[in-house]
């Protein structure tokens, strides 16, 4: 065995077991296949995952890993002389000095914008997926135009990497009993789906193409949800245990950005079935128009709303368009 080898040998011999090779993959976050194609000699792995092998490995394995990639990469050797484990990604001590400076400077007509813009875009920075590709999406509860209940969960924010595609970031989308977000908030504590490929059948299965992994948490104060936070990547076991851990403490922080009366106690929510997001598509892109046209509307009644109030009163309005919808396909 020469030393060039040696390391893809380790390798080999760590992912010889199935389980194995899908657990190593989940954590250094890329697809099992990836790992089997590291081992052939003449493959070049991006120096960050081989960080992250470093990293995920039992210890005993470690060293004598960092030696041989060094050695077949000379110019890695100083970044993995240094390679320790990722931060235990808590947030830190200057996310919670921005976020509370925010916080004190809480504009009532904008209830929660500044900071849950601040939240999903920061967040998007310590995960570190640039390459990877991953968008960040925060859904809220729908104030229900007819109490008590909570039917519906609509996007509200979003934020993404610069290799997204610009469309996903601009479309607003209602989601449902059927989805993921859904199973979430209906229960109170997270879910991650590492590859919908293979997806737990308990599970909703509702997908939005041509995403792989999802992790979701929900938005909780004093036991009740106010909505969730969704992470999504186009690629399987982009989701990492840290980045995971990451996405529940910026879930956990977001909690600020809600009043009391956003937040509803588990009974009180029971979510409908949503259509499809390529059925909805149609019934939602005139939303900016009726938004503008119930503000004119009222304006000329004598009556003022602000801006996320008039958009309140919209989503109401095609939420109930969305359940009738979805009612008509399900008898017809």
């Amino acid at each position: 065995m020469n030393d060039t080898a040696c390391w893809r040998d380790v390798l080999a011999t760590l992912i010889k077991e199935r389980r194995a090779r899908e657990q190593l993959a989940q954590q250094i976050g890329v697809n099992p296949v990836t790992l089997a194609r590291w081992i052939q000699e003449g493959s070049h792995p991006r120096p960050e995952s081989l960080g992250r092998l470093l990293n995920a490995v039992p210890a005993a394995y470690a060293d004598p890993l960092r030696t041989s990639i060094a050695q077949e990469f000379p110019t890695l050797a100083p970044s993995l002389s240094h390679s320790t484990k990722e931060p235990a990604s808590e947030l830190p001590s200057s996310f919670y000095r921005q976020l509370f400076k925010l916080l004190a400077d809480y504009c009532v007509p904008t209830p929660h914008i500044a900071i849950t813009d601040f939240v999903l875009t920061e967040l998007i920075k310590l995960m570190k997926v640039e390459e990877e590709g991953l968008i960040l999406v925060m859904l809220q509860c729908l104030a229900p135009r007819q109490p008590p209940f909570v039917r519906s969960l609509v996007t509200t924010c979003r934020a993404a990497t610069s290799n997204w595609p610009r469309e996903m970031l601009q479309d607003i989308a209602f989601f449902g009993a059927e989805s993921l977000s859904g199973y979430v908030v209906s229960r109170g504590h997270g879910n991650v789906v590492p590859d919908y490929e293979h997806l737990e059948p308990l599970l909703p299965l509702s997908r939005v193409d041509p995403l792989r992994t999802v992790a979701v948490y929900p938005i909780r104060r004093g036991g009740k949800t106010a909505g969730s936070l969704a992470a999504a990547s186009i690629l399987p076991h982009t989701l990492t245990p840290e980045r995971q851990h990451l996405l529940e403490q910026a879930t956990n922080a977001l909690s600020v950005a809600f009043t009391e009366q956003d937040f509803y106690a588990t009974e009180y929510i029971r979510l409908a079935v949503m259509p499809t997001y390529e059925e909805q598509r149609p019934l939602l892109a005139n939303f900016r128009e009726r938004v503008t046209q119930l503000s004119m509307q009222l304006r000329r009644q004598g009556q003022t709303l602000y801006i996320h109030e008039a958009e309140t009163q919209v989503y109401q309005q095609l939420e109930r368009e969305l359940m009738s919808f979805a009612l008509a396909n399900e008898m017809s």
